[in-house]
């Protein structure tokens, strides 16, 4: 399974996940002023946006 992500900044990592039908597209703006201070990663998650898509789409199977 490939999960799209973006990257901005240099220092800790910051990793922002989306909600339910969001994309990393909707965090870029935060993402990007919270780089002037750390490294932030904000994932497309599972099914979602640019990541990878699967027939399986359940709460369950996506908390494994």
């Amino acid at each position: 399974m490939d999960i799209y992500f973006r990257k901005f900044g240099k220092g800790k990592p910051l990793i922002i996940l989306h909600g339910l039908f969001g994309l990393s597209d909707n965090w870029s703006t935060i993402g990007k002023k919270l780089s002037e201070n750390f490294e932030v990663y904000i994932p497309d998650m599972r099914n979602h946006g640019q990541s990878s898509r699967s027939h399986e789409f359940s709460h369950e199977f996506m908390s494994e």
